[in-house]
């Protein structure tokens, strides 16, 4: 079965952006959707006599392309949304890979909702 995703590595240290799927709109006439699987751990280390933390975020982001799919038909739909799933489980495969200390049960869930909000914008674009 052929990919239909590209990927590629972002650490960044604002895990409410990646929460919001307004975040990650795409232009109303692109044939592809960002998913973003990402990891939240906290490094802890005491300073001065606290303990003080840092969270970071370890993302993974898939590119997944729709320009092949008929957005209009329930069966494009489902490719669509199997696509979504497979690239959101690919990016936390990677982080898990990358990162075996960080466990964070939300990758999947976070990544598939804001996958699936801008496959939701797109096909209602498509469906008029």
């Amino acid at each position: 079965m052929a990919k239909f995703f590209k990927y590629g590595v972002v650490i960044v240290a604002a895990f409410p952006l990646l929460c919001s799927p307004s975040a990650f709109a795409q232009p109303a006439d692109t044939q592809e959707i960002m998913v973003i699987a990402p990891q939240v751990t906290v490094e802890k280390e005491r300073a001065r006599g606290a303990m003080m933390g840092k969270v970071l975020v370890y993302s993974v982001q898939r590119t997944v392309s729709f320009a092949d799919l008929d957005l209009r038909s329930d069966s494009g739909v489902q490719t669509l949304k199997d696509r979504i799933r497979d690239a959101a489980k690919s990016g936390c495969d990677q982080i898990s890979k990358d990162y075996p200390l960080v466990t964070d049960d939300s990758c999947m869930r976070i990544a598939v909702s804001n996958g699936m909000s801008q496959a939701d914008q797109v096909i209602s674009r498509a469906r008029g």
